[in-house]
């Protein structure tokens, strides 16, 4: 595997006519998880922001094309893992508004593309007003969104994928000719047949976590997609995607939902960015709150050893709202970050060949509960040669 990184710039480069970063996605249908923990906004926002400059590359043109929203993700790291991540981090790294980071294979192939915001280097807004001093998350992502399917920066100051941006601007969300020009080119309209539309949907709260979780079950009726997409709506409201399922796929568990809730669905199929039409909406109601489960660690695993001086700590809470993190050098960690929404917390840059501790207690309306005190020990200094 390899990989590059594309940065979007607040300085000016030089550069004529769309770019190829010589790669493109085998599949024409992507999925992508959305991690919203950041400075400036509600989470609800930066979700469906981010949709829609993901969403702008195959709306906007003729390319058999398009980005899958597939749910959310405590991902904060990039890095080959075969799962498309957007995040934000607290750090900030000069004129840079966000970076694209890609992996592809023996073949050229993209596998992997993780975008990565800058929070601690600038404000982000949503939406088309309100916006000082700032970047509005459609635009960005727009751009970055084209780095992750395989464009270059391009010379044509009116692009999308030009690579300055001015604060608070609202061009980007919209792609201009050249940018059209470009995706069209990496990924030609297909006269591919669109899949038969699967069918018989049913939902029903999870008999394991029925106060969390829903099973989804439907037939497949066809023979030539490429992924499901399920879809769920909350209560009255619209449809988002929650999952990218691959082919032949007849069942889903949605996880980590809320209590006393109503929960409908309806899922389709793709094919080379063609689409069938939708199952029967099928609805499920969760019951009411229990304690969150055990917090399980998932990174760092416990009693790892050599583990990276950047590392930080990610862990699965079935059930938890909020997250209190308890970390340190000490066997009975002290708390060090509390009512945390995401199951990931940063950690600065660790101290070699040292063991840390750690712990999480997951929370919600019903009660909390406590993980054990997992440990990890950091590789060691890597000595100067002289």
């Amino acid at each position: 595997m390899a990989s590059a990184a594309v940065v979007i710039l607040a300085s000016s480069l030089a550069l004529q006519g769309y770019v190829s970063n010589g790669h493109v996605w085998a599949s024409r249908s992507v999925p992508y998880h959305v991690n919203p923990v950041n400075a400036d906004l509600p989470e609800s926002e930066v979700d469906a922001a981010m949709r829609a400059g993901a969403d702008a590359w195959g709306a906007q043109s003729h390319a058999s094309f398009a980005f899958t929203y597939a749910g959310r993700t405590s991902g904060t790291s990039m890095g080959y893992n075969r799962k498309n991540e957007v995040f934000f981090r607290n750090e900030s790294n000069g004129s840079v508004i966000a970076e694209t980071l890609w992996t592809y294979d023996g073949t050229g192939a993209l596998v992997d593309a993780d975008i990565k915001f800058y929070d601690s280097g600038w404000r982000f807004f949503t939406g088309t007003s309100g916006c000082s001093g700032g970047y509005y998350i459609e635009d960005i992502a727009a751009h970055e969104f084209g780095h992750a399917l395989g464009l270059g920066h391009s010379g044509d100051g009116t692009a999308t994928m030009y690579p300055s941006a001015s604060s608070c601007t609202q061009a980007l969300r919209t792609l201009a000719a050249d940018d059209i020009a470009g995706v069209e080119a990496l990924y030609p309209a297909t006269t591919a047949t669109a899949p038969a539309a699967p069918s018989t949907l049913t939902a029903s709260a999870s008999a394991t976590a029925p106060s969390s979780a829903v099973n989804l079950r439907w037939t497949d009726n066809s023979n030539n997609e490429a992924a499901f997409l399920v879809e769920r709506a909350t209560g009255g409201g619209s449809y988002l995607q929650v999952a990218s399922l691959g082919a032949n796929a007849t069942t889903y568990a949605d996880q980590n939902l809320l209590p006393s809730t109503t929960y409908t669905y309806r899922v389709r199929a793709s094919n080379a960015a063609v689409f069938s039409g939708y199952t029967n909406a099928a609805s499920a109601t969760t019951t009411g709150q229990a304690a969150p489960a055990v917090p399980t660690a998932v990174s760092p695993a416990s009693g790892a050893t050599n583990v990276s001086l950047d590392a930080d700590l990610s862990w699965s809470c079935v059930g938890a709202q909020q997250y209190d993190v308890y970390f340190g050098t000490a066997s009975a960690p002290a708390l060090y970050a509390s009512n945390l929404t995401s199951a990931s917390q940063s950690l600065p840059r660790l101290a070699a060949s040292t063991t840390y501790y750690w712990k999480v207690v997951g929370k919600n309306g019903a009660g909390s509960t406590a993980g054990a005190v997992w440990q990890f020990t950091t590789k060691a200094a890597r000595a100067k040669k002289r």
